[in-house]
């Protein structure tokens, strides 16, 4: 039995795609202080039930996924199980549990390929370079997807290249 009940707990949204998307919430809820969660709207194109079933099944597939593609993600599945969503009337939150910032900290979650990716694209934006390469180990289809949603929420970055092994980015 998982953290999430049953073993058979299913999600249509339970996949690589919103797994991804997932892991980029989690990297940008650690960088949050602890008392405050990861406020997340929906689009006007899906509901705030939508946008909730969307992240707690990006959630589960991190924590629970014995999909073969998701087998790099494993060493976040600790991290996944230390968050929770919590409903408001026109938004989704992401929260912290008590155990999120130690598990943050984890050896597996520290060197953790994709999120370091995360990390240099943030220190790029806040530096004084105006164009940037940066070679990353093979990322799936999903992963490079995840990627280039963070990207597009960035403004400072004009122009992003991302390919299975490589993020080129320019101001």
């Amino acid at each position: 039995m998982s953290a999430f009940g049953s073993t058979t707990y299913t999600t249509p949204y339970s996949t690589a795609r919103y797994g991804w998307r997932f892991i980029n919430y989690m990297y940008m809820l650690a960088n949050r202080p602890a008392t405050s969660g990861l406020v997340l709207r929906p689009s006007s194109a899906i509901s705030l039930k939508t946008l909730r079933q969307k992240v707690l099944g990006g959630r589960h597939w991190v924590a629970t996924s014995d999909d073969p593609m998701a087998e790099d993600t494993k060493a976040l599945a600790a991290l996944a199980q230390e968050t929770m969503t919590k409903m408001t009337l026109e938004s989704c939150v992401l929260i912290q549990r008590e155990g999120f910032q130690r598990a943050w900290t984890a050896a597996p979650v520290v060197t953790f390929p994709y999120l370091n990716t995360l990390k240099v694209i943030d220190n790029f934006i806040v530096g004084r370079l105006l164009t940037m390469s940066h070679a990353t180990v093979p990322m799936s289809a999903a992963a490079q997807e995840a990627l280039n949603e963070y990207l597009k929420a960035r403004p400072v970055i004009k122009q992003s290249v991302v390919g299975d092994s490589f993020v080129h980015l320019t101001k």
